[in-house]
């Protein structure tokens, strides 16, 4: 008896829930903000200043208390720049201009970076001149969760967490993840 009943309403549970998918990317700020209040989750700013040297928000709190992934485990050199990137002088540290250094500390404190990403791994509120990117999250080396196209995940997804069985929506996922913003 139950089987007959539970068959129809779990299709309806799977068309309503590819229907949510289908529309990833399509988030808000303010509707990550709302669903993180309906599950007693506090909100994360939107956008902040300062990294740790893991390349993370420095309100970033790790499991075990340290980060399991360093920068150079996400193709980011020590100053949170993609690994490789050249700089005048040879170092952002290093002011040409006045002759002056600062302390590594210091330059991540001033790096900004911006949390909740679209379904083309950009900030929330980026506005496209043509609706789009000029390229492709493929182009620019991510897969369809905006982590490098060779990233692989426990169990096969970054949306489904093993340890308690439970699974994220896509624009869930992505409304927590952050991206470092480019120096001005």
């Amino acid at each position: 008896m139950f089987r007959k009943v539970l068959a129809p309403i779990a299709a309806l549970a799977l068309v309503l829930g590819a229907g949510a998918c289908s529309n990833a990317g399509n988030t808000s700020a303010t509707e990550a903000a709302r669903a993180a209040k309906a599950k007693k989750i506090p909100a994360l700013p939107a956008r902040g200043v300062g990294l740790n040297s893991a390349c993370d928000p420095l309100d970033t709190v790790y499991a075990g208390g340290r980060p399991s992934v360093g920068a150079a485990d996400k193709g980011l050199n020590q100053f949170c720049d993609p690994a490789g990137t050249m700089y005048a002088g040879g170092s952002p540290l290093f002011n040409e201009a006045t002759g002056k250094s600062i302390k590594l500390s210091a330059f991540l404190a001033k790096r900004e970076w911006a949390r909740g990403l679209n379904q083309f791994c950009d900030p929330l509120d980026t506005v496209y001149a043509d609706g789009h990117p000029e390229l492709s999250n493929e182009e620019r080396g991510l897969n369809q969760f905006c982590d490098a196209l060779d990233t692989m995940y426990a169990g096969g997804s970054p949306l489904f967490d093993e340890s308690t069985g439970r699974s994220l929506t896509l624009n869930a996922y992505l409304a927590a993840k952050f991206v470092i913003l480019p120096l001005q």
